[in-house]
């Protein structure tokens, strides 16, 4: 009896499932075969942005009963963290390629390092000289002291949303999120898939988070210049 086979296959969010439908001249057997299946992320998935609201004082003291001169720069700042999958291997990732198991399916491994994207972007800024020496040039003596100080603060900005313990488990749950797209799921619709999975660098952004506990750290600040 002729037999013809139909594949279908289903794409959604980088997950591939195949559908298998063996169909016969008066009747039809209906197989499903499903897969766990590579992503087809080939880039960086950005998991988190932060903008925050920075700012540097620039302070010259003046001598004797002089005011000091005060420069006050303000900048809104937007920076992303997230994970480079170019060139990973998601083979490396235990259970993908494997048949979903009627029992659960776990999947379990090591991720990309998670990082900071770039170095960020200042989106606005002013800056203003709100106290002044006489006969001194603040905005011409005084901003390239702030300028100079802004990079310090924006790559302080970035380090404190890497390490983030939310962040971090946030980004899990996104790569999570993307390696359940054609899972089976239950009846309340959620997938049966669990995972174990980690970045490369997490161990190490962990115990950072833990040695930072309780400490206040603040990015900015005030800069002293010589007196006059």
């Amino acid at each position: 009896m002729e037999r013809i086979l139909i594949v279908v296959l289903g794409i959604a969010l980088g997950g591939l499932g195949f559908y298998v439908y063996d169909l016969k001249q008066n009747d039809m057997d209906v197989g499903l075969v499903a897969t766990v299946q590579k992503p087809t992320l080939k880039s960086v998935l950005q998991v988190a942005e932060n903008r925050s609201a920075n700012s540097v004082i620039v302070v010259k003291e003046g001598l004797g009963t002089s005011n000091n001169a005060v420069f006050l720069m303000q900048w809104i700042y937007k920076s992303h963290v997230g994970i480079d999958f170019t060139g990973f291997d998601w083979d490396a990732i235990d259970g993908v390629g494997e048949p979903y198991s009627p029992d659960g399916t776990h999947l379990s491994g090591t991720l990309p390092a998670l990082k900071v994207l770039g170095v960020g972007e200042v989106i606005s800024e002013t800056d203003k000289a709100v106290s002044k020496i006489a006969l001194y040039d603040e905005e011409k003596n005084m901003r390239p002291v702030a300028k100079a100080r802004q990079d310090e603060v924006n790559a302080c900005t970035r380090d404190l949303l890497l390490y983030d313990a939310e962040v971090i488990d946030h980004a899990k749950a996104a790569v999570e999120e993307l390696l359940s797209v054609g899972a089976p799921t239950d009846a309340n619709g959620v997938p049966q898939i669990t995972f174990d999975l980690t970045f490369k660098n997490e161990a190490a952004l962990r115990t950072e988070i833990a040695n930072r506990a309780g400490k206040d750290i603040v990015c900015g600040g005030a800069v002293y210049m010589d007196a006059e």
